[in-house]
């Protein structure tokens, strides 16, 4: 049921319907712990269209459940979509409004913290494929036993 409210939200987003396109993203709810990057999303888009209508305090609230959502999660989508928040919140930064204030710095603390672990993964990535003995990369590993395997 979840994907078709997620779906519904997209086509009201189409139509501009803001209103019933937050109301069915908040609806795409899923068990906790599953699907945790298209619940991060579905909630930066419920943001989005909160933040649209006018109600950039909800749009804030919507916007931490989100960045709570993405704990974990290594995905361009997720990390781009914390870039674009930041930049729709920078208006209202810059007005002074509290919670853009603050979720912004959970965003840049979010996207530092997010790149460093992006780049140390790639890096482990690459002692593993050149053979280095030091990986400590599981996945690494086991996708380099599984081609050995089919060679």
């Amino acid at each position: 049921m979840a994907t078709v409210h997620s779906r519904s939200a997209k086509v009201f987003e189409t139509l501009g319907d803001r209103r019933r396109a937050a109301a069915m993203y908040g609806a795409a709810s899923r068990p906790p712990g599953t699907y945790a990057r298209i619940v991060a999303l579905d909630l930066v888009a419920q943001a989005e269209m909160q933040a649209a209508e006018g109600s950039i305090e909800q749009a804030c609230a919507t916007w931490g459940k989100a960045i709570d959502h993405m704990h974990g999660v290594q995905s361009r989508r997720t990390r781009k979509a914390v870039g674009s928040m930041r930049r729709d919140l920078s208006r209202f930064r810059t007005r002074g409004l509290r919670c853009a204030a603050e979720l912004d710095e959970r965003a840049r603390e979010f996207l530092s913290s997010s790149r460093w672990h992006s780049r140390d993964t790639g890096n482990r990535l690459s002692r593993a494929i050149s053979g280095s003995p030091r990986t400590s990369c599981p996945t690494a590993w086991f996708a380099l036993q599984l081609l050995a395997s089919a060679a």
